[in-house]
Formats: structure tokens, sequence, C-alpha cells
């Protein structure tokens, strides 16, 4: 997961009872008791990317990012320093995902960027911006800010790469956040009612904080890969637990193993369950059972 997260002058914002747009957003990912990056740094590789532009005075768009790494959050959280990071003036979306995806002009992607990583699983991008993206050319240009947004998302997903957009506040438009939040995940940007794929808007910390969980945990996969392949008929030996309760194998709320046998497969509501909540998780076979690789 890359947190991609807007720098423009109005992060320093006030945002309700929590201080400014950008250290609320800052201590919802990386305070040590409670922020995100934290609870999730030893399953997934987390990096961050700030993005802003310097008007005439150095390259456009300024993106500064943290790699994305397992066991990130210290890193992280030295780069991502409180009170303004370069609360610079306009809001480069789309060239800044172009920057860091490795986009380049024709369209094609340097080996370099974000979207052509090779990952053990997918790659999500998360962007939280507070304000109508504009051009490196033209602060004042949000039309061609808001189209440039909506292809550089549409390419990312095209390599694969989701994204799911938080408006900080509620500046930016409804109609752009809809069209960036269905590119995202590869539905066309005009698809309303039922096809439309859901947008966050948070007006406060804990909002944000909701938005950022559910789209954490609803990416995850309910299928997990075990760290053995388990002998045949040994299928209902195992134990599973999530959240500290037994599931029952075989039961259509419950797992199953999957003919990989290397793959369990969270069902019905364990499954729901595991992708709106921490979700922990734990599977064990008796000795004898299992050929570890």
């Amino acid at each position: 997961i890359l947190f991609v997260i807007d720098g423009s002058t109005s992060m320093g914002a006030a945002y309700g009872d929590d201080g400014s747009r950008w250290n609320a957003v800052r201590s919802a990912l990386i305070d040590a008791d409670g922020g995100i990056i934290k609870s999730i740094e030893r399953d997934v590789s987390v990096g961050v990317a700030f993005y802003s532009v310097i008007r005439n005075s150095g390259p456009c768009p300024r993106v500064v990012e943290t790699p994305i790494a397992l066991n990130n959050h210290a890193t992280i959280a030295a780069s991502y320093t409180a009170d303004q990071y370069e609360f610079a003036g306009g809001t480069p979306t789309g060239e800044s995902l172009d920057r860091i995806l490795g986009r380049q002009q024709d369209g094609g992607f340097t080996d370099a960027g974000f979207a052509r990583l090779t990952t053990p699983g997918p790659k999500i991008i998360v962007l939280a911006t507070d304000g109508n993206p504009d051009t490196c050319a033209d602060k004042d240009d949000t039309v061609g800010g808001m189209a440039h947004s909506l292809r550089a998302v549409t390419a990312a997903m095209g390599e694969g790469v989701k994204t799911f957009v938080i408006s900080v506040g509620t500046q930016v438009a409804a109609a752009h956040l809809q069209e960036l939040a269905n590119a995202g995940v590869g539905r066309a940007p005009d698809a309303g009612g039922d096809a439309a794929a859901p947008y966050y808007t948070a007006t406060d910390k804990q909002q944000f904080i909701d938005a950022i969980n559910t789209i954490v945990y609803g990416a995850r996969s309910c299928v997990v890969t075990l760290s053995g392949t388990v002998k045949a008929g040994q299928e209902d030996k195992g134990q599973l637990l999530l959240n500290g309760t037994a599931r029952t194998y075989g039961d259509p709320n419950g797992w199953r193993l999957l003919p990989s046998r290397r793959e369990i497969e969270l069902l019905g509501t364990s499954c729901a369950e595991y992708k709106t909540s921490e979700g922990n998780l734990a599977v064990s076979f008796p000795c004898g059972t299992v050929d570890i690789f």
C-alpha cells in the first residue's frame, strides 16, 4: 500500500478538533498507538509519498517518497513531520501520480515506478487530498488537472494498481471523486447507481480513520497462503481462529482448504469479518499433518 498525501497549502487548514488537516492525517497514519501503519506493518509493505508544487522554484511536481517495505513504520514516521511539510500552493495530483507510478508522457511506464514494482501481492494507492487538482503549468486549470488525474488513475489500474481516494474535507468536487473512485477499481468513470465504486469524504480525524480502515481491511483477500502443504485426508484436523474465535472447517461461514492444499479460504461471515475488522488470524495443524516448505 502506498499512501499518497497532498502537501498543498490548504492541508494546513483547521480540521475539526484535530488541529490541521495535515496533522490529523499524519496522526491517523503513523501514531504508534492506533495508527494504521503501525498496526499493519508486519503483514503489509507500506510506503508514503508527499506531493506539492513550489511555483517558480524547482521541478514540478515535487514528490518526496518513502519506498514501500515491511516493518516500515519507524522510517515513515521519521520522514512525516508535524505541522507542515511542503505547504506550497497547488495540487498537481495527476502529474504527481505519474511520477510515482513511473508513467511517461507517451503513456509507457519505467521499471523504477510503483506500477512496475514486483510485489508478492496486489498493489494499492490510497490518495488523500483536500482540493481539486490543478496542473504544473497553471494553478487555476482545474479542468485539466481533473482530466490528468483521471488519466493517471486509469493507467494505474491498467497496470494492476488500484486507487482509492479520500477527500480530506469537502472541497473536492463530488463528481471528480466519483470518477476517480470508479476508474481506480476498473469501472467506467461515469458509472452510477449500484455500479458506482465508493469514495470517502472525511470532515474530521475519526472519519478519516474509518475510511482508511475500510479501504485497508476491505482490500484483503479471503484466500490466505499457508507455510506448508496439508496432507490428503488431514484437512479437518486444522484449527482456525479469527479474532480469537474458532471457525468451523467446511461450514459456509467458516473456512475450507483449496485444491492447492497450500491455501485456505474464509467463507461467508468469516470472510466479511476479516475484511471489516483488524482480522487477527491464526491457523494451526497437528504435527505430521503438514509438509512444511
